[in-house]
């Protein structure tokens, strides 16, 4: 297929903000038409698009094949799509598979002969049956567990349907954390702390002779926690499920403050206490004025320390945040909130979706400010990552980790 001509390519007049946005939409427009796209891949393809530049349309397009075709099957009407979406000419119905494919179950675009390969290939759960070796010389068979297989399945490669379903399990999901000595009292039946108060009470009754000891002890009450979210471009395919992990964490506990941040810092702890997880979300994104768009994650922080960190981190919390780390602010700015943070916090515990994929490494100038203030670096890019963190926030006891320079070691993805 002919190049297009270098003066109909659109991303030559867009800054960095809005081509990193567009290469986003990119991505989801493949994606609606049968490509497993990864949040990673806009980046890359920005990467690209610096070495090999934007006036060579040929270059450009060769790039993004090379980056969104992960299979031999999704090369065949990649070129339509890409002219479709950059250049705006319709050469396929909108809805339809491209290039004469059949669309897989699994939701990848496959040849017709590609559909007799192993169905475990995406990592669903496989249950055996033994059957009785004298029935036709066929000793098993395999059937899949789809909530296994949605278990281990990342956010990102979800279709709508699977989301759904991914939602449902996560509302499922019963969170428990470690508790902690409050400084109030209350009564005690064993000996402990004299209750002077209540034996002076009781010697007034008996007319000025002690008769009874009364004892007191500290409540145990659950830590309080805090979750900031990242809802900025680059972390659109996760934002949702994660408002949505955030609803779940304040039906399941009892003191949750949720955040959400972009370019600002938002409170949303009070939307977020609708008991229909979709009434939450609705009003979510109709607050919050900086969905899916820049990220300055020392800026939110900076906002966060100086207005709420007093308040709500005084007694002990855990604090989470949720986000990939790109960062578009000053990294010097975000170094110093996070080390402020993590003197405040108890834990401070980074959940980066990306973290889940096995090539992936913290090279981003934010990741990379961020990570020796944290105490524990884990995955959040499906409901096993999900589990590992509620593993570890149930086990949460003792004092506050020791804490020295240099990045949190990850945790192995689940």
């Amino acid at each position: 297929m002919a190049a297009p001509p270098e003066s109909d390519l659109p991303p030559s007049g867009l800054d960095g903000n809005s081509l990193l946005r567009a290469f986003v939409e990119f991505g989801h427009f493949l994606r609606d038409r049968g490509y497993s796209t990864v949040q990673t891949q806009p980046g890359d393809l920005v990467r690209a698009a610096a070495v090999v530049g934007l006036s060579a349309p040929t270059d450009f397009r060769n790039s993004a094949r090379a980056i969104f075709a992960g299979s031999p099957s999704q090369f065949v009407g990649f070129d339509e799509a890409f002219e479709e979406f950059w250049l705006g000419r319709r050469t396929v119905e909108p809805g339809m598979p491209l290039g004469g494919i059949t669309p897989h179950p699994a939701r990848e675009y496959v040849d017709d002969d590609m559909l007799l390969l192993d169905t475990g290939a995406r990592g669903g759960s496989v249950k055996e049956v033994d059957i009785d070796p004298s029935d036709d010389g066929t000793v098993r068979v395999a059937a899949y567990s789809p909530v296994e297989s949605l278990r281990h399945m990342d956010f990102g490669y979800a279709t709508s349907e699977e989301l759904t379903q991914i939602r449902r399990l996560i509302a499922a999901l019963r969170w428990d954390i470690a508790k902690k000595r409050a400084r109030r009292l209350r009564p005690a039946s064993r000996p402990g702390l004299l209750d002077m108060r209540r034996i002076v009470r009781s010697t007034l009754r008996q007319g000025g002779e002690p008769a009874r000891l009364f004892w007191r002890r500290p409540k145990i009450k659950p830590r309080p926690m805090v979750l900031l979210c990242d809802i900025s471009g680059s972390m659109e395919l996760y934002s949702r499920i994660l408002i949505t992990f955030a609803h779940a964490l304040q039906r399941g506990l009892r003191d949750v403050e949720s955040f959400v941040f972009g370019t600002r810092l938002t409170r949303v702890t009070w939307v977020l206490r609708d008991n229909q997880v979709d009434e939450a979300l609705r009003r979510v994104s109709k607050s919050v004025v900086d969905w899916s768009s820049g990220t300055r994650i020392g800026q939110s922080l900076h906002q966060f320390n100086r207005t709420w960190a007093r308040r709500k981190l005084s007694r002990g919390a855990v604090v989470l945040i949720a986000s990939d780390g790109w960062d578009r602010g000053d990294v010097g700015l975000l170094a110093d909130e996070m080390r402020y943070l993590q003197r405040s916090a108890f834990r401070l515990i980074w959940l980066n979706p990306l973290l889940g994929q096995p090539e992936y490494q913290p090279l981003t100038l934010g990741m990379q400010a961020a990570l020796p203030y944290v105490d524990d670096f884990l995955p959040v890019h499906n409901l096993a990552s999900l589990e590992q963190l509620g593993s570890l926030l149930a086990g949460l006891s003792g004092g506050r980790p020791s804490r020295v320079s240099g990045a949190a070691i990850p945790f192995p993805a689940a």
